[in-house]
């Protein structure tokens, strides 16, 4: 029975390389389309967005091709003179360069993107760039047996740690440690990389990051393997497994069945080592991966000799000869390859080029014969004179169209500056309110003051967003309702580990208009339930949705605390700033608030979506 088993696999095998031979033409084919019609895109804006699907669509199932658009895209992105995105595709082409196991190539445009990146105070990238630049030095450390490479890899790693937490950027943050537990484990550090794992496990859950917590867990089965805790180290790579298939993620797919037919190796399993060993294979002719081809040649090998199946084993064993033989003439194959596909891409431009050209010939020339047939006198000058109108109302509207794009930007570089300015007077204005707190002892005065500054945080928060963002009139309400909710959190003293935090946000986008008012009720909100709400609460937890429903929009936030006096909150005599502002931002919003003290305190707000 297991014959046959083995047989089916291996009869599965041959099938799938003829399966992947056409997939790859048909490959090929979509890839010229695709280019041509980049070419053929006649504003900057639109071919960067045309090479960055592009990029996404091929980067799968072929990095070779992906990598083919990376200098047309960095081309374009400069044009364009706009500092984030040229950063962006300096890193994209410094991952398929790495996905291609070029290193040398895939440093230098880790290293531009980290230049430009800090002459532009770009944190979140300046980390990014860190995050990749470790990993490369990661790899070759284990690759080559340097320990040189893997405290180079430790050392970027800090230094991108230290970016995230100076400036804020949990979720890189969360990336970070997730490598750093990587590079602990390599250096055979296994309690203090399971225990940097589950910390990083526990930021990007929070955060909710299904494709790092997939990483993560891979890497944590890693740690275990490592450790000999094999039955944790299975655990974490079926978790891994199933993320990937809810993501649809083929290539980590890949990696984990390389892994975990190591696993299966080590734990004497050798059929099951097998049989995802051959599933790892195949999958990694798809992406040209001549790392875990190698691995898997390699374990094979091993597999089939402690099984008695000599033959298999030799067969195994010079494969992986004339493998290693062929990655060490892989630089210059793909040189040749390189300039082979650079001819071809210049004769078929030319090609097109001439196409353009004698379709636009021909369709002149129906023109001219068919008029001639008429009355060529009377019908010429006629045509002249319109040719003329025609070529004078289009230079003028494509004169129109530029200066209208030149405003356009404009306006958007004076927006930007202006969230800028605004939130650094309102920096200002909370430095203001900071100092003025420390020369008070009241301890009334002092909370109000504090209370007027995280007002004033709040407000400050979302210029901070419009500023850093490309869109200069709407903002990301989840990412910005997290945002704050941690900061009065931390303002307050609560942690992760004392205190939950539940967010549910659809249709994240806002408008200003709206965001500013949401904000500064949930401010108000928040703080009440911070500073009141919790006495004696073991496990707080505090509910913050924001939901679109039969065009309105409504707005919860629900604590578990003890609960407000309702007849005090509804009376008129209560007449504090607080509830006041609240009033005041709900009359803006043209917003009903309703309140519920059954089971804690919960505010809902009801207003008409549009503006």
């Amino acid at each position: 029975m297991c014959l046959r088993k083995l047989a089916l696999v291996k009869a599965c095998a041959v099938v799938l390389v003829f399966l992947i031979t056409g997939a790859k033409a048909q490959t090929a084919t979509v890839f010229d389309s695709t280019l041509q019609q980049i070419q053929l895109a006649k504003a900057d804006t639109t071919k960067l967005r045309l090479i960055l699907n592009a990029n996404n669509k091929f980067d799968e199932v072929s990095p070779r091709l992906a990598l083919k658009l990376d200098s047309l895209m960095v081309t374009t992105a400069q044009a364009l003179k706009r500092d984030s995105v040229i950063i962006q595709a300096y890193i994209i082409t410094g991952r398929d360069y790495s996905d291609l196991s070029d290193f040398t190539n895939a440093l230098k445009n880790y290293f531009s993107a980290l230049d430009l990146a800090e002459k532009t105070n770009n944190y979140e990238k300046q980390a990014l760039a860190y995050d990749q630049i470790s990993w490369i030095y990661k790899t070759t450390g284990e690759v080559n047996k340097s320990p040189a490479d893997l405290d180079k890899a430790t050392e970027y790693i800090e230094k991108g740690l230290d970016v995230t937490r100076n400036h804020n950027l949990p979720a890189m943050e969360a990336s970070l440690l997730g490598d750093l537990a990587v590079e602990y484990d390599i250096k055979k550090m296994h309690a203090k990389a399971i225990e940097t794992f589950k910390l990083a496990l526990s930021r990007v859950i929070a955060i909710g990051n299904p494709a790092r917590i997939l990483t993560i867990y891979m890497n944590m089965g890693i740690s275990y393997k490592n450790s000999k805790e094999f039955d944790r180290s299975l655990d974490s790579y079926k978790r891994a497994m199933h993320l990937a298939d809810s993501l649809g993620s083929s290539v980590h797919k890949m990696y984990l069945l390389d892994n975990m037919a190591n696993l299966y190796n080590v734990m004497g399993q050798l059929q099951l080592s097998e049989t995802t060993g051959l599933d790892a294979v195949n999958r990694s002719f798809t992406y040209s991966n001549l790392p875990i081809r190698v691995d898997m040649y390699e374990m094979l090998k091993n597999v089939y000799a402690k099984e008695g199946k000599y033959k298999d084993a030799l067969d195994y064993s010079e494969k992986l000869m004339q493998l290693k033989d062929s990655v060490l003439n892989k630089d210059k194959s793909a040189q040749l390859k390189d300039m082979q596909e650079k001819y071809e891409t210049d004769i078929k431009s030319k090609l097109i080029a001439a196409q353009q050209s004698q379709i636009t010939s021909e369709h002149k020339l129906n023109i001219f014969l068919g008029i001639s047939g008429i009355c060529f006198l009377l019908i010429a000058g006629f045509i002249y004179y319109n040719l003329n109108k025609t070529a004078r109302l289009n230079r003028t509207i494509v004169k129109q169209r530029d200066e209208l794009g030149r405003q356009s930007e404009r306006l958007g570089v004076m927006m930007k500056e202006l969230h800028h300015r605004v939130k650094n007077n309102l920096q200002i204005v909370s430095s203001l309110l900071n100092l003025q707190s420390l020369k008070l002892t009241d301890d009334t005065a002092i909370s109000a003051v504090q209370e007027s500054k995280q007002r004033v945080q709040a407000m400050s928060l979302i210029h901070q967003r419009l500023y850093k963002t490309e869109d200069i009139t709407r903002i990301n309400m989840k990412d910005y309702i997290r945002e704050l909710a941690e900061f009065l959190a931390t303002s307050y003293g609560y942690r992760p580990d004392n205190f939950r935090l539940d967010i549910k946000v659809d249709g994240e986008w806002a408008d200003i208009d709206k965001a500013l008012p949401l904000g500064l009720i949930l401010n108000e909100l928040i703080t009440n339930a911070f500073k009141y709400a919790y006495d004696g609460i073991e496990n707080a937890s505090l509910y913050i949705s924001l939901a679109h429903q039969d065009n309105n929009l409504t707005l919860t936030v629900k604590d578990n605390g003890k609960g407000i006096d309702a007849t005090r909150w509804n009376s008129k005599q209560n007449s504090s700033f607080g509830k006041q502002l609240i009033k005041a931002l709900c009359s803006q919003l043209r917003a009903k608030e309703t309140l519920d003290t059954t089971s804690g305190t919960s505010f809902t707000f009801t207003m008409p979506a549009a503006a």
